[in-house]
């Protein structure tokens, strides 16, 4: 299983990008992760969360995602799929992966 989010920062001064994902590699192991930078840039990794709690997880992953809501980032596309940039938009797509 895995959930990802890539969200853009075009306001003025800001060429950024916020990937957030969040991947079962093991039945034991879920990691979340966030890679960012500029837009035409090689990015940096982190790792948000390693562990074995689902619920733990999809807090992390969900309270990034509002974070960057508040810093001006706006949903680009989730799963390969183009979305609407409203956070109950974004919120039914993430409960529906």
């Amino acid at each position: 299983m895995t959930k990802t989010v890539i969200l853009l920062n075009t306001t003025e001064g800001h060429r950024k990008y916020y990937i957030i994902e969040l991947h079962r590699d093991s039945p034991n192991r879920i990691i979340v992760r966030g890679i960012w930078g500029r837009l035409g840039a090689t990015g940096r990794t982190q790792i948000k969360y390693e562990g074995n709690g689902d619920w733990v997880a999809e807090r992390v992953f969900q309270q990034i995602l509002y974070e960057k809501y508040d810093h001006g980032y706006k949903l680009h596309e989730t799963n390969n799929r183009r979305a609407d940039t409203s956070v109950d938009v974004v919120v039914a797509i993430l409960e529906a992966l």
